[in-house]
């Protein structure tokens, strides 16, 4: 396997990785993996390697502003992920080759104007298409070569500029659900290159992976640039530059519903609490289910509080 051969431009931080007690194992509610594992790694390293199915710039929310801290100092993320997309269109990109970049960047500029649409996610997408404008983020997208199913396997490397990584495998996305306190039990195993042996080996067999994605050279998986125009289209939504961009602010109360979840509870209200929520992966069905049996359970039973019912309000 290759040895790691990017480089940046006489960094002004090196970072070490190697002076961070990692554990081997981070679970959700056990080991906070956003706090003790995601933001101290961000906080020593100076580039990010990710390959996964789904990435938010929800994100943005967990790790806040260590991630400003991370591309003020010039370091630099490559992200590999699938595109968003519905049944009928990957059906309409394995029908015609031809109609793959224009199929899905008219979907990637659909999410990008929803996204800066709704206060909750704005200012989010904002940072996103300042990190990118700023060279900070480079995104590819992933589809299987064969159609069949989504690109979804969930591996990332961190790297300082002394020699050190740290390679995760797990079951989060790169998404608030995935990292935050209250959002999806999620689990990732961690390995340090420093520790040698077959730790040392897993670092290098991950990086392995998602270079050899990065670089298109698995014929299992296509990956291949984020259309010009939707990254043109994100680019407009550019803060000036990263020393515009203001303390990220985290969500540390229980969540409330988003502006689509909320229109979807409406909508079933009006239709006699009848009916059948079709969300895209990954925008809360799951929660807004939940937001509908406390509305229920609370009509039953109204004496009773939503804290009596249960925790199950964090879920994502």
């Amino acid at each position: 396997m290759p040895d790691f051969v990017e480089t940046l431009p006489e960094p002004r931080f090196l970072g070490d990785l190697s002076t961070i007690a990692f554990k081997t194992e981070y679970r959700s509610l056990k080991e906070a993996p956003a706090t003790q594992f995601y933001r101290p790694c961000l906080l020593n390293a100076i580039i990010y390697k990710r390959a996964v199915g789904y990435f938010r710039s929800s994100v943005f929310l967990v790790i806040g502003t260590s991630i400003v801290e991370f591309a003020r100092r010039g370091g630099k993320i490559n992200l590999i992920c699938s595109p968003e997309l519905e049944p009928d269109d990957i059906d309409s990109i394995a029908a015609g080759y031809a109609r793959r970049s224009e199929i899905i960047e008219k979907r990637l500029i659909s999410d990008i104007d929803r996204l800066l649409a709704e206060p909750s996610t704005s200012y989010q997408a904002q940072i996103l298409a300042t990190l990118i404008s700023a060279g900070n983020l480079d995104i590819k997208l992933a589809l299987r070569a064969d159609r069949k199913g989504l690109y979804h396997e969930k591996i990332g490397v961190f790297r300082d500029g002394i020699g050190n990584a740290v390679s995760f495998k797990g079951s989060a996305n790169e998404t608030w659900s995935a990292w935050h306190l209250h959002g999806n039990f999620e689990s990732i195993e961690v390995f340090c290159s420093w520790r040698g042996g077959l730790e040392e080996a897993r670092v290098r067999n991950h990086e392995y992976h998602i270079d050899h994605l990065w670089s298109g050279s698995d014929s299992d998986v296509e990956v291949f640039p984020f259309p010009s125009g939707a990254l043109d289209h994100l680019k407009r939504a550019a803060l000036r530059g990263l020393d515009a961009v203001e303390d990220i602010p985290f969500e540390t109360n229980a969540r409330s519903a988003l502006p689509h979840q909320a229109s979807a509870l409406d909508a079933w209200a009006v239709h006699n609490y009848r009916g059948i929520f079709k969300h895209a992966t990954g925008s809360g069905k799951t929660f807004t289910a939940i937001l509908a049996i406390r509305e229920q359970v609370e009509k039953i039973v109204p004496q009773l509080s939503w804290s009596q019912v249960g925790c199950c309000s964090h879920n994502g």
